[in-house]
Formats: structure tokens, sequence, C-alpha cells
């Protein structure tokens, strides 16, 4: 970037000061000085007629006559002279690149005599030259000072954006740890050091692709974070944690041993088996690669740790039960508790065994006693226990969201596809005015009809934050309240028929 001359004259006449080219002490200066010298008087004044400088000797009593006061705002001219009632009275213009600051008014000593205004002609003259000497000088020093301001600013915001990429190449965005760039620029770094000692984690972040397609990028995004933060606190100072790939987090560990590189994998597991934020409770596969000997490389360590990796990804996938961590999720966020799944098992099987119903559907209300919750998980816990009457319309949307969720993780097994629309169904209402479908009366379909009344009879009397801890009386009476709008009325006075049957 050159700098811009004509632009900064055009600014300098728009808005330039006298104080930048020159200070009004050395203007002082020079006009004692040459007062005391030439024995006149003299004065700067700006255009304004106002005092720039204190007089020196001056009669102040020029100052009211009207030829003097036209010298006073007379502006971009040259020097001038004239007699006034027998007195030689000059003014000098102080100009520095056409922009006028304000004249000097000179006038001779009381004892002038015509025959002496050319001697006082010559001494202006020689201040005028003085002053449009230091006029340019100090412009010169002024545009120097700004053209190395400017350039100074040029590199410092050249420096400032050199760092910025730096860091955007040196940094994952979304994480915060270090890029895969990073990662091998300090393998190269290590692999030209003079101790062999290394030790790599490869890593592969568990169940991302999943939630990212049950619960949307935004949560994907914050397992992975959660992940990365926990993975980069529990790291010494001198590793090297870093995102590699989408789900991939490597760590190089320089000068560690293999039980170093295990128990930083040990605390890694346990911090992460204590989170109860995520959708799913966040882990991942890290294999370990150990190198002793100059003889083996950097790369073939790294890849001795991912064949590890890869094993301990199988063998995780082969035990993962998806819809089984998203429950226990739910439990140790205390959405849900087991006396209350348990409940909900045994009045639904009992219900369905009093309505006559059939294997199949016993059993689906066996899965549904547990499953018919879980897209809950990816709802905070700030918005899941308020009420709804309370929630933004911000949060009741999220909330709505839950049902079709619930319904994507039934899909994801063939044993409990068949519950996925039932699950979809259970927030519908009666009066149609449910979600997230708005099906009415007799278009819910009767598992969801009767899980309706098992699942909300269940809440009011679970004595818990996420319950009514009502008595069974109260339940009812709360159950016949909602016949008719909230819940079938016709499943509503049979499920009260078994609830007196049981003794409940």
């Amino acid at each position: 970037m050159e700098f811009n001359n004509k632009k900064f004259i055009d600014g300098f006449r728009l808005n330039g000061t006298l104080d930048m080219i020159i200070s009004t002490e050395n203007l002082q200066a020079i006009q004692d000085q040459f007062s005391a010298a030439h024995q006149c008087g003299i004065l700067l004044l700006d255009n304004d007629g106002k005092n720039i400088t204190r007089p020196s000797s001056f009669d102040d009593g020029f100052l009211s006559n009207e030829s003097v006061s036209k010298l006073i705002k007379r502006e971009h001219g040259s020097m001038v002279c004239e007699e006034i009632n027998g007195t030689a009275v000059a003014a000098v213009p102080l100009i520095a690149k056409g922009k006028h600051f304000g004249n000097f008014i000179v006038h001779a000593s009381e004892e002038f005599q015509p025959g002496d205004k050319g001697v006082f002609l010559e001494s202006v003259s020689f201040l005028a030259l003085i002053l449009d000497t230091l006029m340019k000088s100090g412009f010169s020093a002024y545009e120097s000072r700004t053209i190395l301001e400017e350039r100074l600013k040029i590199d410092e915001d050249l420096e400032k954006k050199n760092e910025a990429l730096k860091h955007k190449n040196d940094y994952d965005e979304m994480t915060g740890i270090y890029s895969r760039s990073y990662f091998n620029e300090k393998c190269a770094e290590i692999e030209k050091s003079e101790n062999p000692l290394l030790c790599v984690v490869m890593g592969d972040v568990n169940n991302l692709k999943i939630t990212n397609d049950l619960f949307g990028h935004r949560h994907g995004d914050y397992l992975l974070k959660t992940i990365a933060k926990v993975m980069q606190e529990e790291a010494d100072p001198n590793y090297i944690v870093a995102r590699c790939g989408g789900d991939e987090i490597n760590v190089l560990m320089p000068n560690a041993l293999r039980r170093e590189a295990d128990w930083y994998c040990h605390r890694v597991r346990r911090r992460l088996a204590e989170i109860v934020d995520c959708c799913t409770t966040p882990s991942i596969s890290m294999g370990v690669g150990k190198r002793s000997e100059f003889s083996q490389s950097v790369k073939e360590t790294i890849n001795i740790a991912d064949v590890k990796m890869y094993r301990i990804k199988v063998d995780y996938k082969n035990h993962l039960n998806i819809t089984e961590d998203i429950y226990n999720v739910l439990l140790r966020r205390g959405f849900l508790t087991e006396d209350y799944t348990k409940r909900v098992a045994e009045l639904g099987d009992g219900f369905c065994r009093y309505l006559s119903s059939n294997e199949q559907t016993i059993s689906h209300m066996k899965l549904l006693s547990w499953m018919h919750e879980l897209g809950a998980t990816m709802l905070t816990d700030k918005v899941y226990f308020k009420s709804p009457e309370d929630r933004t319309l911000l949060e009741t949307r999220e909330v709505h969201k839950h049902s079709d969720i619930g319904a994507k993780i039934a899909m994801l097994h063939s044993e409990t596809e068949d519950i996925a629309d039932i699950i979809l169904q259970l927030h519908e209402r009666w009066d149609g005015r449910g979600y997230p479908r708005s099906m009415k009366g007799s278009q819910i379909r009767p598992l969801a009809r009767i899980l309706q009344v098992v699942t909300e009879y269940s809440r009011m009397v679970e004595p818990s934050r996420m319950g009514g801890n009502m008595s069974s009386k109260q339940a009812k009476q709360q159950l016949l309240a909602g016949a008719g709008t909230l819940y079938d009325p016709g499943m509503v006075d049979v499920f009260i028929q078994y609830l007196d049957s049981i003794g409940k």
C-alpha cells in the first residue's frame, strides 16, 4: 500500500492545525526576538482576529484601525506593507501548503520616519523568509512523521493479518485445538529431534455421525467440542492435541512413556463418562503407538496407533446400543427415573392385558415403556423442567422436535422400528391441538392413546423433579379433567376402571 500524498495534503488543507508543523512556543520566541532586534511591535493573529501569540511591544491601538483589520483578515496573499497614520504596518501570512493560519501584524516603532520605510520593509521581508522556511520544513517533518506512522500502521496491520492467518492455519476453528497442518508440522520436527521417545494417540470420536443425523449438526458440533476440550485439559503442556479430520482427534506426546499415554487415555475416558449435557455419552476410541528408537519413524508410530484405534472402534461398535446409551443419559440427567420406567412398564403391560391386547401390542408396550422419551435427550435441563406455559416460543418449538427425534431413534433398529409411529404420536391430543402433526381423535393409533394415559398417570404420581407427586386419586381426577381434550375419553374411563381393579 503506497502513501497517498494528494489525499494527505487535501486532508491537511481541510483539517490541519498549526501545531502539527510548528509549536506556538517557537513562534512566540521568533516574535519576541524579532521585536527586540528590530525595535517594532508584533503580534500573531488568526483569521478571526484572535491572538495566537502574546503581543511583543505591540500597540493595541492599531487593532481598531479599519485598514489593519483588513490586513488581519487577509488570506492566501503574500506579505503586504502599508503606511497607516504615519506608521509602517505590515502583514506577514503564515501559510503551509496553501492553508492560511493567520498573519503576523508588525508595526514600526514610535520613532518611525517616512525615510525608514525601506529598512522596515527589509526587516519584515526577512521575517517572511524565515517564516516561510520554517513552515515548509515543519510541514516536511510532519509529512515524514505521517508517512512513517502510516507505514508502521501498515506493517502492524500486516503483522496482525499474518498472525491471524497463522492462527487459522495452526488451530481448528471449531474446537480451538491444533489443526492437522500443525500436527504434521510437529511430526516433522519430532522426526528430526535427538530424542527417540514418543507416544502417539490416534482418536476417533464415537457416535458423531449418528448425533448429527438424529439431533442435528449443532449437537454434533457440541459433542466434538466437548471431547476436544476434555482431551486438551487432560494433556500435559508439551502434548500436541490436534483435530486431524472430521471426527479424528490425535495427540503427540514427545518424551512420553507408554504408561503415561495409557494413563492419559484413562483420564479422558473417565472425564467423558461423567458428562451428562450431550445427547449421547461422549466417548472417543483411542489407540496408542510407542516409539523408543530412531529406526522406527513417526509415521510408523502413527500407523501402529491407528491400527489399535481401529480395533477398539470396531469393538465399541459391536457392543454399542445407542438407544440404551441415550436412555442412560436421560437417567443421569434426571429426565427419567428407573421407578417411572418400571411403573410405565408394569401399568402398560397390565392395562394391555386388561384390554385383551395381542402379544405384539404387549411386546411393543414393553419397549415403549423406556423408549418413549428418548428424543428429549436433545433438550437442555432448563427447557425440559420448565412448565409449558413458561417456555418461550423458541423453546416450545425445540420441545416439539423431540417426538420426531424419538421416532428416528426407534427406526435405528429393526426390532423397534414398528413403535416409531407410536412415539411420534405420543404428544398428539384428542382435540387435535397436539404435536407434531395435529392429529385428532381416532386418527391417533390405539397404542399411542393407551401410552398417553399410562405415561401421564405414571408421571403424575412420580415423586421426583419430573413428576407431580400426586396421590392416585388426584391423578385420576386430572385424567378425567383432560378426557375429551388431551386424552381419549373412553380410554380414560377404562384405564381408571383398570386402576380400581388392581387397587390403585
